[in-house]
């Protein structure tokens, strides 16, 4: 039984160094022509889902921080993963009046 808690106990630092960090998974909803929330926080590493719940086809893009560019038809989805810290402002290019900022904390 020592032997197995020493192998433990020597492990556990490489363990935690080797264990992936955790994600949270955040939903943004297009709906009305408008991002909900239109503002959000969230951690190194976690992913924002953009869901299409309106009748009419959407896009999610930013070109600053995290750049990506998703068009959305009605009642589909896509996730983006955050990797970097800072400030992401997502836009729809069909509707200009659309915006959201994240903010993607260490």
């Amino acid at each position: 039984m020592r032997r197995t808690a020493r192998v433990a106990a020597a492990l556990a630092p490489l363990l935690l160094v080797a264990w992936p960090a955790l994600s949270a998974d955040h939903r943004v909803v297009q709906r009305e022509r408008q991002f909900a929330p239109r503002e959000l926080s969230v951690a190194v590493n976690d992913r924002v889902t953009f869901v299409n719940a309106d009748e009419v086809v959407h896009n999610a893009f930013s070109e600053r921080g995290v750049t990506f560019d998703i068009r959305q038809p009605p009642g589909t989805s896509h996730a983006v993963a955050f990797p970097v810290a800072g400030t992401v402002e997502v836009q729809c290019a069909i509707h200009p009046r659309m915006k959201l900022v994240i903010h993607v904390r260490p």
